[in-house]
């Protein structure tokens, strides 16, 4: 076996998709998805994508990454951390030392980090962790010395069964009798929007808005108050086109139910956009979420990280 990188074997890019979907039983990479999470990911470079090759056959992938261009607001405070987005490794190949070797050529090129993360490389991710039921990944991870910090979950929804309850359309109607309203932003407005964003939440959330807004299947949500300043939001087909958020509501408008009016405008949006099976993906809030008709799945992850 030897490892290359993806700058030495370019050809072989077109190997990644099937590689990761088969190695990876509960992922569904699309080539969207592939290239949002390389060579559209602004930061990514392909000297950190590192392959394993045996008998001229593909069958294992580090793909790596660190923040040096975007966001340029917390380019600084992550330059000394890198991330593993994912490794993948061919099921007929698992019992050989491949995820081993592939995660050390990795760190020996990664200078000057004090911390490894995996997968939640924020915006241009595959996935936020490693899934739980990936037991043979998390127990090589474990193996190398990573640690658990944290854990995120996923939601799918069947948009076949979705429906807007009463009570949210009460609370819509309540919401707009004390002057607040609904639309989706323009482009005319996003450079505004996006500030606010910035401001209120954080720049990752404020690139996942501008990008709904600028995809074609997505799409942001906003509501104002009487006044006219915007108090929440909330993203559809921002990231991949059946992603739901984020969505955001500002401290003093939270428990109003702005936040649920506007998660069901964008699972409409969505089930409008022809998306059957909806992802809300990275979250730690499990009661907002859990009102939702039609949710098939909870794909919980574990945060992990080296430290150096």
């Amino acid at each position: 076996m030897r490892i290359y990188t993806l700058n030495e074997k370019p050809n072989l890019f077109s190997k990644l998709k099937p590689l990761l979907n088969k190695s990876l039983k509960n992922d569904f990479i699309t080539d969207h998805m592939l290239m949002r999470c390389t060579f559209n990911d602004p930061n990514y470079n392909p000297k950190l994508t590192f392959l394993a090759i045996e008998d001229n056959e593909l069958i294992g992938v580090l793909i790596g990454v660190e923040r040096t261009k975007s966001p340029r607001e917390v380019v600084e405070a992550q330059r000394n951390i890198a991330w593993v987005k994912v490794i993948a490794i061919h099921p007929k190949y698992k019992d050989k030392p491949i995820f081993k070797n592939l995660l050390t050529t990795f760190l020996n090129e990664i200078k000057g980090k004090n911390e490894i993360r995996v997968a939640n490389f924020a915006i241009w991710h595959f996935h936020p962790g490693v899934d739980i039921e990936y037991e043979y990944y998390l127990n090589k991870y474990m193996a190398n010395g990573f640690k658990k910090y944290g854990e995120v979950i996923d939601y799918h929804v069947n948009l076949k069964y979705f429906h807007t309850p009463n009570r949210i359309i009460l609370t819509e109607k309540r919401l707009k009798e004390n002057g607040l309203s609904f639309k989706l932003a323009s482009h005319k407005h996003l450079k505004d929007i996006k500030k606010w964003i910035n401001i209120n939440f954080s720049p990752y959330w404020a690139l996942e808005a501008e990008t709904a807004v600028k995809e074609d299947h997505g799409g942001l949500w906003i509501c104002h108050n009487k006044e006219g300043n915007i108090i929440g939001f909330s993203a559809y087909g921002a990231l991949e086109p059946n992603w739901l958020g984020p969505i955001g509501v500002i401290k003093d408008a939270r428990h109003l139910g702005i936040g649920s009016t506007l998660l069901f405008k964008s699972l409409n949006s969505l089930r409008l956009n022809g998306i059957r099976h909806a992802i809300i993906p990275w979250t730690r809030h499990l009661f907002f979420y859990s009102q939702i008709p039609g949710i098939t799945e909870i794909r919980h992850y574990h945060l992990l990280k080296l430290t150096l």
